[in-house]
């Protein structure tokens, strides 16, 4: 029987350093608005290329790819820096990477060899905040206080990309921790 994927992503994880600001950012949220953090990030990333649902075979061809274009990011360097939410889309707060041209180059190698996956625009983040639902939640989110926006621009951190992920879901794996890492590609 073929397994099917839920929620299957290929990442950047972040390193240890980026974890714990991405830590402090979270705490400081969770303190401003009882809601702001929502379902938590287990482990901070950078989704590169999302699947949503995917099969052994699609998942075997994004690695693949990802593979065959991984030596684009070798050597490369992600800065993170200031926050955005989403155009149209409440509940979502984010902490922004910087323009990578090589994070772009690779992006778009994939979008040529990959007839499946989202058709989200790429647009490079460290999601901090999901899923509000109060409207006190949202309004923080759209209009975060000055001091609150000033403490998330002066967090920024640089960091090599050492390695992808290819990340899924299979909750009859687990149940209670679903989410497996399904392939680690070196850059």
């Amino acid at each position: 029987m073929a397994v099917e994927y839920q929620g299957c992503h290929l990442v950047i994880p972040v390193t240890e350093r980026a974890f714990y600001q991405f830590t402090f950012l979270q705490m400081l949220l969770a303190m401003e608005t009882p809601d702001a953090c929502g379902p938590k990030v287990t482990v901070p990333h950078v989704s590169v290329w999302y699947l949503g649902k995917a099969n052994q075979d699609e998942a075997r061809r994004v690695v693949e790819a990802a593979r065959g274009a991984a030596h684009l990011l070798k050597g490369e360097q992600l800065t993170i820096g200031g926050w955005g939410t989403f155009e149209g889309e409440t509940g979502v707060l984010y902490w922004r990477v910087e323009h990578s041209t090589r994070l772009r180059e690779f992006r778009r190698r994939l979008e040529e060899e990959l007839p499946m996956g989202t058709n989200l625009p790429f647009n490079p983040h460290l999601t901090l905040v999901e899923k509000v639902e109060s409207e006190e939640g949202k309004k923080f989110l759209n209009n975060p206080p000055a001091d609150v926006r000033a403490i998330i621009e002066r967090q920024r951190i640089t960091f090599p990309i050492g390695y992808l992920a290819l990340w899924a879901k299979n909750k009859k794996r687990n149940p209670s921790s679903p989410t497996q890492r399904l392939a680690l590609i070196e850059v």
